[in-house]
């Protein structure tokens, strides 16, 4: 019932990036989708790691890189990014209107970006930051209960 269930329709092999310490389980599901996830978070974040069966049941589908949104770059094109606010920590708004910025070109059209911008009281980037930094894309804002919101863009098909 998330909004990555709802809102991300991809096709095997898509390759998507998830972002920040909390996106394991968004990793798992991906790649249980059949897509090539990239999980991306600082080696000082606490990673959810895979038990042995799930390891074994993903095996070659989820590739971690212990960098932060700063220091990675794509290889390849993007169908979908996932970030919790833990990707951005430590970032100003400046930093963070880069890490957007290249985020963007590298997905392909049609593709989705989920951030969530509240989870455990935590709210950055703030709604009206990320409003500024999607323009030209479809947005809308999915309450999740108290405690969760997410930001989702999907990038127009040219």
């Amino acid at each position: 019932d998330s909004a990555l269930a709802r809102e991300f329709h991809l096709q095997p092999k898509a390759h998507v990036l998830g972002a920040g310490a909390e996106g394991a389980s968004a990793a798992r599901y991906l790649a249980a989708q059949g897509c090539s996830v990239t999980a991306i978070s600082h080696e000082s974040e606490k990673a959810e790691s895979l038990n042995p069966a799930d390891a074994k049941l993903l095996s070659g589908r989820i590739e971690s890189v212990p960098v932060g949104l700063m220091e990675w770059s794509p290889e390849e094109p993007l169908s979908a990014v996932v970030c919790t606010p833990a990707a951005f920590a430590g970032l100003t708004a400046s930093q963070r209107s880069k890490v957007f910025a290249i985020l963007q070109s590298a997905t392909r059209d049609g593709g989705v970006h989920l951030v969530d911008t509240l989870i455990q009281n935590h709210a950055e980037p703030s709604l009206s930051e990320l409003r500024r930094n999607y323009k030209g894309w479809t947005i809308s804002v999915v309450d999740q209960g108290t405690s969760s919101r997410s930001f989702l863009a999907r990038k127009a098909v040219a």
